[in-house]
């Protein structure tokens, strides 16, 4: 039996052709060259290779043949030319994957087998399974309930891996397309099928973001009206902006009519936000005689018009404990959250020196 092959491109020998034609001792024939040319004409067949098996020449040129589960590392083909002289004076050395017989000896007290085996393209592979098909296989940290099916450990060789030039191939085990070393034979064992723990989720990993009064991220308004202008929620109330100006002596203030009301500023966010908590600053001492800074009780944090989840202070001077601070501070963790509420529910002025909203860019709520 002959194997033809044509020499132009996209039909030319493959390596692994020329391979199992040599040992099944069969005739290699081109076909269609362009070349009358014989190789004999060269004068005698070039050295087989280092770590080759042979030589296998037809036509104008002459192979290398490297052994079972080998490879050349580069020129396998050495042609011989119209002025009687070779095109190369040798082969390159045929390579495989590293040698993995120790590890293998080791195995049988682990209840593991295996067998080594050549596919068609002359590849080498190292097939592990379970003697006792009951057990299953754990190989890379991966179990298998049925141990008596083979999983493969294919030796690969490509060119220019491993910083290798684009000619120059070497060959390396692979296991479900990742790297494989001889010490993985190791960790392969069989044994009562072990559960797969589930992969733990990433930490969330919390990002701040402060809103102070940025107008692209958020609008804000009061039903409260100024104490120096407006009195409804449709008026003007330019002191809204005090909140925002980093500066503890200015303020909003409601209206003096609107005392004995329900007094709201109101922050509606363009998108949802993450909502951890808001903070407010009291109006400051020096600025009001009258005690000002007992005016905080009953002040109510709500989000999305939820009043049955409202947070409010208990003190006129904010939460119990902090009574002193200049600062009262609301959290609340609640994802999606578009409108936040403060309201003022006491029969007292409302005053707010400065405000800011936090919020979680990463969710971590959810």
């Amino acid at each position: 039996m002959s194997i033809l092959a044509t020499a132009t491109a996209g039909s030319a020998l493959k390596e692994y052709e020329v391979q199992n034609a040599y040992f099944a001792d069969e005739q290699l024939t081109l076909s269609n060259t362009r070349s009358n040319k014989q190789w004999h004409e060269c004068g005698d067949q070039p050295k087989k290779p280092e770590n080759g098996q042979g030589v296998m020449c037809t036509g104008n040129t002459c192979f290398a043949v490297c052994p079972i589960g080998w490879r050349s590392q580069g020129r396998w083909k050495i042609k011989c030319k119209a002025d009687n002289t070779w095109s190369h004076s040798k082969f390159s050395p045929c390579v495989t994957c590293p040698d993995m017989s120790d590890e293998l000896s080791e195995t049988l007290p682990r209840g593991v087998q295996y067998q080594e085996i050549v596919n068609k393209r002359n590849h080498a592979i190292t097939q592990f399974f379970c003697g006792d098909s009951t057990l299953a296989l754990g190989i890379k940290d991966e179990w298998f309930k049925k141990g008596g099916q083979k999983k493969n450990v294919k030796c690969l060789c490509k060119n220019g891996q491993n910083g290798d030039p684009a000619w120059k191939k070497s060959c390396s085990w692979s296991y479900k397309n990742a790297l494989w070393v001889p010490s993985d034979v190791n960790g392969v064992t069989c044994g009562p099928y072990v559960e797969p723990k589930p992969e733990p989720e990433p930490e969330c990993v919390p990002e701040e973001n402060v809103w102070y009064g940025e107008t692209d991220i958020a609008m804000y308004k009061t039903n409260a009206g100024s104490w120096h202008k407006g009195t409804g929620l449709n008026d003007d109330v330019p002191d809204l902006l005090s909140m925002f100006d980093n500066d503890p002596l200015t303020m909003w203030h409601n209206h003096k009519n609107n005392e004995e009301n329900l007094k709201i500023v109101a922050i509606i966010f363009k998108e949802p936000i993450n909502f951890t908590g808001l903070t407010i600053q009291k109006r400051n001492p020096t600025d009001c005689p009258q005690k000002c800074n007992d005016r905080y009780l009953n002040v109510c944090l709500v989000l999305d018009s939820n009043t049955d989840d409202a947070i409010c202070t208990d003190t006129t001077r904010g939460f119990s404990g902090f009574e002193s601070s200049q600062f009262i501070t609301w959290s609340q963790t609640k994802a999606g959250v578009k409108r936040v509420d403060l309201q003022f529910r006491d029969i007292q002025h409302a005053q707010i020196a400065d405000l800011k909203i936090f919020y979680d860019k990463n969710n971590c709520s959810k």
